[in-house]
């Protein structure tokens, strides 16, 4: 069980509702998320303890890599009539990076604790699988006999994630190579001529858009890139006339592990040493260019996300990063009748993004990756990925949506360490009010909100565009502010790119005049004790100017000396006998949020769609 610390006041029911997990290095699916469709019944994602050497190996291509590692999970593991199928997605070192060993986002099981404990640990080598076995019972048997055995690093259900938005020209240049600019192509590329004319955008104004093309058009460059922004959503409409010129063309298609991947990967139907086929169009579509009947929230979700990135600019629509490309990764599946990602096709995702380098095989050429779903349970698997790629060569941010339950509980994987957690603002810089919120949120963005007015407008599948509203939508603002960014330095490796972000945020939105006093009253608090407030919708509102720049401006010190959210505040303890996958923050505000009418969502079972 859970215990707080004295005096955080948090109540008895309200701690049980919290899940959690055992030390074990299993975690098995509960028969409620089983029946809540939370798991995908009988699928487990495994860690297997592969041979030493797999993990540090370089290989030609995925399908090279997969045939080896099939050589000794088939031979070991596939001739168990419980087992129905394995199918491999990648090996990383659990050595490495180091970080994971204090990590609040790993939970490490006891073999790779003791493992952790010797001295030759130069490689711990984990082969990351998913396990499809004949039945739920018999894979908590076998699954048990492997941890016994000391064949698995750990394993846990293949969770599913859901999405949850509130719903209701200039030919693009690749300018990926050397192109002399002057500054006055500069402003041009960045069609600031034409967000001029489409001033009307009302979330352009928040974020400072046209001044940051301004600002770029005065800098001394020569050149400017054209980065990839990866959209992991339900597709991408190809075809719509405000995307088809910003959409990732793939130059040597079938070699990085995805079936004529021309434009993308559909991850959901990966098979046996392929990561999925090239299918990106709309979920319950039957090909690109074609508007949504059927599913329509989740059939429209990745092309309305895609044109808040990158969208040609045009009346009320206007991407971010008008030199950006999106790059459609389809995760999500039906699973009995719902649209859904299940923590396999992420995994494959997240592989299939590492597999692309840059010329000389010097960085990842994919380095923003647009993540607007989420649940409430972390996944050791992806937590693992998500570190993996943060660090070099990679250097890939993920930039996650928080969540639409209006609670302080943690979205994943935007609650990841090595994320930025995007909540959303209404029209006038107040809370969305369905919007997530607590200390793990680093930063705010425009997500829209009835309450204040207005929604944000993007493509929709078929051409035209569409209002919608949610955490959702304020993420690939901060994705395409990302991509601006390295439009402008492709240099800036994760932690400046990261820090640019959220350390360069505009604090105003915690002024006492901000909707009547709205967030300053119930999202920029003073916790019992303590004489510094604390700011539960990240360190402003991003700005897209400063972040060019990567330089703090000068606001009046707002935030003080809390101007950053800290991560590590007023944490809840644990038992000894059990290991929470929440870890909560700021526990003494609690009483405080739930008095202004604030409360915990009570179905924490369900997993949420942002």
């Amino acid at each position: 069980m859970l215990v707080s610390e004295p005096g955080c006041g948090f109540e008895e029911d309200l701690i049980r509702t919290l899940p959690h997990r055992t030390q074990t290095a299993v975690v098995v699916a509960t028969p409620a998320e089983v029946a809540a469709d939370d798991v995908l019944e009988g699928s487990y994602i495994v860690s297997f303890r592969a041979p030493t050497g797999t993990a540090s190996r370089g290989y030609a291509a995925y399908l090279t890599e997969a045939r080896q590692q099939y050589a000794w999970l088939d031979a070991n593991y596939l001739s168990d009539p419980r087992v129905k199928e394995i199918r491999y997605i990648t090996t990383v070192d659990l050595a490495n990076p180091r970080e994971l060993r204090t990590s609040a986002d790993f939970e490490a099981p006891p073999l790779l604790r003791l493992a952790w404990g010797k001295d030759h640990t130069a490689e711990l080598p984990a082969a990351i699988t998913e396990v499809n076995f004949a039945s739920s019972e018999l894979a908590s048997e076998v699954l048990a006999e492997w941890e016994d055995a000391g064949a698995i690093w750990f394993a846990e259900p293949n969770y599913t994630s859901k999405l949850e938005d509130l719903a209701q020209s200039q030919g693009f240049r690749n300018l990926s190579g050397e192109k002399r600019l002057t500054q006055d192509t500069i402003a041009d590329t960045l069609e600031l001529p034409r967000y001029k004319e489409s001033n009307s955008i009302w979330w352009h104004e928040k974020i400072r858009l046209i001044p940051a093309f301004e600002y770029a058009s005065t800098m001394a460059l020569t050149t400017i890139d054209s980065p990839i922004v990866a959209v992991l959503d339900s597709g991408v409409d190809i075809q719509h006339a405000g995307l088809r010129d910003r959409i990732w063309i793939n130059s040597s298609p079938g070699s990085s592990g995805c079936l004529d991947d021309l434009n993308g990967c559909d991850t959901t139907v990966a098979t046996k040493a392929s990561l999925g086929r090239g299918e990106v169009n709309p979920f319950a579509t039957r090909g690109h260019g074609a508007s949504c009947v059927s599913a329509k929230e989740v059939c429209e979700h990745g092309t309305h996300v895609a044109g808040i990135i990158a969208g040609r600019v045009d009346g009320q629509v206007g991407g971010v990063c008008p030199v950006c490309r999106i790059m459609p990764i389809r995760i999500i599946k039906d699973v009995k009748g719902k649209g859904v990602a299940l923590d396999s096709a992420i995994l494959n995702a997240l592989k299939y993004i590492t597999l692309f380098r840059k010329t000389g095989n010097q960085g990842g050429l994919v380095r923003v990756v647009n993540a607007s779903f989420g649940k409430a349970t972390r996944s050791r698997a992806v937590s693992v990925i998500v570190s993996v790629l943060r660090g070099a060569p990679s250097e890939v941010l993920i930039v996650g949506a928080a969540g639409n339950e209006d609670t302080m509980l943690r979205a994943y994987p935007a609650a990841l360490n090595d994320a930025i957690a995007v909540a959303a603002l209404g029209q006038d810089d107040g809370k969305a009010s369905y919007s997530n919120f607590g200390p793990w949120v680093d930063v705010a963005a425009p997500g829209g909100d009835k309450v204040s007015g207005q929604e944000i407008a993007s493509t929709v599948p078929g051409g035209g565009s569409g209002f919608k509203q949610g955490t959702s939508m304020a993420a690939p603002v901060v994705a395409g502010v990302a991509g601006l960014i390295l439009a402008i330095d492709p240099a800036r490796n994760f932690n400046a790119l990261r820090t640019s972000i959220v350390g360069t945020a505009d604090p105003a939105i915690y002024q006492p005049e901000v909707r009547n006093g709205l967030n300053y009253n119930y999202y920029f608090v003073k916790p019992q004790g303590e004489q510094q407030r604390l700011p539960l919708l990240g360190s402003g509102i991003v700005d897209a100017r400063a972040a060019i720049a990567g330089q703090e401006l000068d606001r009046g010190r707002i935030l003080s000396g809390a101007n950053r959210v800290n991560r590590n505040c007023g944490s809840v303890r644990e038992d000894t006998r059990t290991d929470t996958v929440w870890t909560i923050f700021g526990c003494m505000l609690l009483p405080f949020l739930l008095a202004v009418g604030h409360c915990v969502h009570r179905d924490h079972s369900r997993v949420k769609v942002n």
